[in-house]
């Protein structure tokens, strides 16, 4: 763990932005904010806090978070996927993110940041049926689609609409 961007221990209370974009799946979000209050709870202190951002149109806010969540999107196909994820204003907003910012994505959420040129040189995972797409879109990433999740420096993504679950156990964890 030792290229963690996730602290041992906390001195500070760490903020989490949780991106919810139109589309996207926001069960998952939720989810995640629910873990981190019951982490603080069974801590007895408030370390991990939530922050929602919504991105959508010219509507790109910059707060200052510590790491950010991307979820996934719903997605019945390929082209459904490509179409969203060409089209999605997340993807400026990642774009204009400061390198080395820590990102959390998993299931198709995980495109968006490939797309964004962010996995490039990395090792990422992704949803299992957008393996061959994905392989042959973005050869600069090195895809480990056994593994539901993939911690390489900044970057985490995890396989699955669930993936904001061994996401947010990874930081639970730590």
């Amino acid at each position: 763990m030792a290229q963690m961007d996730i602290p041992r221990t906390f001195s500070a209370t760490q903020t989490i932005g949780l991106l919810h974009y139109p589309g996207c799946l926001v069960s998952g979000l939720f989810a995640f904010a629910e873990l981190l209050q019951a982490a603080n709870a069974r801590a007895g202190a408030r370390r991990l806090q939530s922050q929602w951002i919504h991105v959508s149109g010219s509507n790109a806010p910059d707060p200052a978070c510590d790491a950010y969540v991307l979820p996934g999107f719903w997605a019945e196909s390929q082209a459904r996927a490509d179409t969203v994820a060409e089209t999605t204003p997340v993807l400026k907003w990642l774009q204009r993110l400061a390198p080395g910012t820590p990102l959390w994505s998993y299931c198709t959420g995980v495109q968006l940041v490939a797309r964004s040129g962010r996995l490039d040189g990395r090792s990422a995972t992704s949803t299992w049926w957008l393996e061959a797409p994905l392989r042959r879109e973005f050869p600069a990433v090195r895809w480990q689609f056994r593994e539901t999740l993939i911690h390489d420096r900044s970057m985490i993504t995890a396989a699955g609409v669930n993936g904001h679950l061994p996401i947010a156990q990874h930081l639970i964890e730590a």
